[in-house]
This record gives structure tokens, sequence and C-alpha cells, in this order.
């Protein structure tokens, strides 16, 4: 039964040509970032960067707004201004912006891009505790009171971190473009993959026997597996363009060895087919039993 099976069904018990290539695939996980930024430079960057944030000063805007005002109602609140009334509270009867009415016109902190350019540049006019003139924007009319001041304190031991891991970041990419540079200039017409891998310090890798349903790893990937399965590599014995993988993979591969198709031998199959004969002994059996 097994033999009469098996010769009655060798298609399908057929091994798919397969092929094994050596390759070289440069990520951004190769690059050493162990001591490639030094302490001068982090200090160096901080400088630079801290140079620039101490000079941002945020301000801590309030206004009332006031829709379409006439000149007396204006004078009015002025006139409670001039008597020293309190902002928050001609903000509270008088403003219409409900969002912050409610809390003295209290708006938050700006760093100069918040608000409307006419609001900004009135505020930035102004000293703490200081009441604008009437002021224009596409919302209404504002009277703006500047009511406090925060500079940027910058402390280099919270910065550290951030600029090291941005300097490794900025030195890791610059490395991937002229190791990728490189690899497409020594795979060239390569007659060794190992050879460019020790020139380029990357590490030569193998892959496992893989057919055209693709294997594990970069081998799972359709433009690997085309690559792989093409006559420039599979016939001519060339190595392949670099292979963009994405997310700042690349790969080169190259054949190492072509396994052709062959026909499976009975002792290879055997247990397949006796679970196969199972089978179909147990649903005839079935079928008969549950006619009767």
């Amino acid at each position: 039964q097994i033999t009469d099976y098996y010769d009655a069904n060798k298609a399908s018990y057929q091994e798919d040509e397969k092929v094994v290539v050596d390759y070289i695939e440069l990520t951004p996980g190769l690059f050493d970032s162990e001591g490639a930024v030094s302490e001068e430079q982090v200090i160096a960057r901080f400088e630079e960067q801290a140079a620039s944030m101490e000079s941002a000063e945020s301000l801590q805007a309030a206004h009332i707004l006031l829709s379409d005002p006439s000149a007396e109602l204006l004078a009015e609140i002025q006139a409670k201004l001039d008597a020293g009334e309190d902002f928050a509270a001609l903000a509270k009867e008088y403003s219409e912006d409900v969002g912050s009415a409610d809390f003295g016109g209290d708006l938050g902190f700006t760093t100069g891009d918040t608000f409307p350019e006419s609001f900004e540049a009135a505020l930035a006019a102004l000293e703490i505790g200081q009441v604008s003139a009437p002021v224009e924007t596409d919302s209404g009319t504002h009277l703006i009171k500047l009511v406090d001041k925060q500079k940027t304190e910058i402390d280099f031991a919270s910065e550290r971190e951030r600029i090291e891991q941005e300097l490794v970041a900025e030195l890791r990419d610059q490395w991937l473009v002229e190791k990728l540079a490189n690899l497409k200039e020594l795979s060239y017409n390569a007659e060794d993959l190992a050879e460019v891998a020790g020139e380029l310090e990357l590490p030569p890798m193998r892959s496992e026997a893989f057919s055209r349903q693709g294997g594990l790893g970069v081998t799972a990937y359709p433009a690997v597996i085309k690559a792989a399965f093409s006559p420039e590599v599979l016939n001519e014995n060339y190595a392949s363009e670099v292979i963009d993988l994405g997310d700042d993979r690349h790969v080169v591969i190259k054949l190492n060895k072509s396994i052709p198709a062959r026909q499976k031998e009975l002792t290879e199959v055997k247990p397949a087919i006796v679970s196969a004969i199972t089978a179909d002994l147990a649903n005839a059996q079935l079928a008969e039993q549950g006619g009767a």
C-alpha cells in the first residue's frame, strides 16, 4: 500500500530548488556607540544650545476680550484700571472669552508664537503688571496684561543624556551613509563577500537553505528572494545589488550553494504516506459504518 501510494503521488513529494546565500547586512544596530562621543563634545553641544535657549523668555499673559466694544465701554474699563481695580475681577466681569474669564483672563505662558502677531508684540512690550492699550486681532479687541516672566534655566546634568543621544544619532547617520556607499562600491563584482565584510568591519553572514517561497530572517523578504533566484546571482554568480529592506536596513547577497529540485526518497516520506493512507482508510471505514 505504501509503495503503491508513493508511486501514484510522486509529484507531491518533490523538494523545491533551494539556495544558500552569503550576505552582508547593514543596520543601525551595528553601529558601536560605546565611546563614540566624548565628554568634551557633549559639553560643547550643551554650551551651544544653552546660548540660544537662555535668551528665550516665557511670558504669562492675561486678557480681557471684547468682540466689538464701543469707545464708551473701553473708556469705562480703562477708568477702572486707572483707579486700581483688580484686572482679574474686571476680566471676569467684562471679558467675552469664556475659557479664561473665570480665571482672571489668564492665558498661560507663551514663548512668542502662541498668540497672533499683534498680541505677541504688545505683550512683549509690557512690564510685569502693566496693561496694554486696546489691541486688535481677528478675535476682537484685547486689553492685555503681562502677569509674569520666566527665564529658561538650562541644567547640564538633566540635559546630558539627551545631548549624548543626539550626538550618537548624528554619528550613526553619518556612519550609515559612509558604510552604505562603501558597501555598494566594494560588493560590486566581488568574488567573496567575506572579504568585503572584513574591509567594512561588518559580520559576514550565511543563510539556511531556502526555496522560492522564502526562508527566515532576511531571506523572508521578497526582494531578497527575487535577487537570490535571479539569473545574475543564481546562474552568473554575481553579487546582488545592495537591497533596501526599509528602516535603514540594507543587504547584499551572493550565491554560496545551489541545491537542485529533487524527488524525495520513499524512506524520507514514508511517515507522511502512512498518515495519509491511515486517514483515507479511517474515512472509508467511517463512511461505511455511517451508511450502516
